[in-house]
């Protein structure tokens, strides 16, 4: 990778096997690193901070913390950001930044909050690169989100044809972004899982797919919008047998939407198309 990036990480607090440590020190001699962010837990966080400082020097280092303090790791760095729940302070490290660079302990645990993590990244559209303890390196090449969807479409209901020229390029940026912002919404839809009926969870409403996705502190994002269209338009998620609904912001009920097989098949595709590569 030649050009600047804005790097993530993440890992476990396990640390990082001597393979895994060099392997890491391979791949961040091979990368012009800009920013790295990481979320400043003891283990693989710590050491891979440390290798940035190394062979790294340049770049600022951005620190994510979360909220729960006991396995912080109280890292140097140039930027912090404000501390947030686990989850919800993995997904900024990937929305902040261009590519992950991934250190787990093992083959894929859904229980894992790095392997959670890496499926997050990779169901947005982020290249991926994998350390395995062993040091073997794999990569996922990424994706553009937008292309699961139809971005002409899009336009078209946005902008009428006799609309002024700036109207009309208005509405080619919010299609844009609208794809984007409903791959990011389907990722969260697929983290989330199917509705479970007997314990009520599962799923999503539109203000838990908001919260989630980070859209619902963008202003002006009609995030509720894209899931709607999410169902609607593409038949990526759908309303479970019952219709069951959930408080949402306002204290009204919500519907809870959940992922089909049709948003599942889209994102496999998409998968393959970037799959890991050695």
């Amino acid at each position: 990778m030649n050009a600047a990036s804005k790097v993530g990480f993440t890992g476990t607090r396990t640390g990082l096997t001597t393979p895994q440590s060099d392997a890491l020190t391979g791949v961040l001699t091979r990368m012009y690193v800009a920013e790295f962010h990481h979320g400043d837990c003891v283990g693989a966080d710590a050491e891979a901070a440390a290798l940035v400082r190394i062979h790294a020097p340049r770049a600022t280092v951005v620190c994510h913390p979360p909220t729960v303090i006991n396995l912080r790791a109280h890292t140097a760095a140039d930027v912090w950001r404000a501390p947030l729940p686990y989850l919800q302070r993995n997904q900024r490290i990937v929305e902040e930044t261009d590519v992950l660079l991934a250190a787990p302990c093992g083959e894929e645990d859904q229980h894992s909050g790095t392997w959670r993590t890496i499926r997050y990244a990779k169901s947005s559209g982020r290249p991926v690169v994998t350390v395995w303890p062993s040091g073997a390196v794999t990569r996922f090449a990424g994706f553009t989100p937008a292309t699961l969807f139809d971005n002409e479409q899009a336009e078209a209901g946005r902008a009428r044809t006799g609309d002024p020229a700036t109207s009309q390029a208005g509405a080619r940026s919010v299609a844009f972004r609208a794809g984007s912002q409903k791959a990011r919404l389907l990722a969260c839809y697929i983290e989330a899982g199917p509705f479970d009926p007997d314990t009520g969870q599962g799923g999503l409403t539109a203000d838990e797919a908001g919260k989630m996705s980070g859209l619902a502190e963008k202003p002006n994002c009609c995030y509720w919008k894209r899931c709607g269209e999410l169902e609607d338009d593409h038949g990526f998620v759908g309303q479970p047998e019952g219709g069951p609904t959930r408080p949402g912001n306002a204290g009204d009920r919500q519907i809870v939407r959940a992922v089909t097989e049709a948003g599942l098949a889209a994102a496999e595709a998409l998968y393959l198309q970037g799959r890991d590569q050695p």
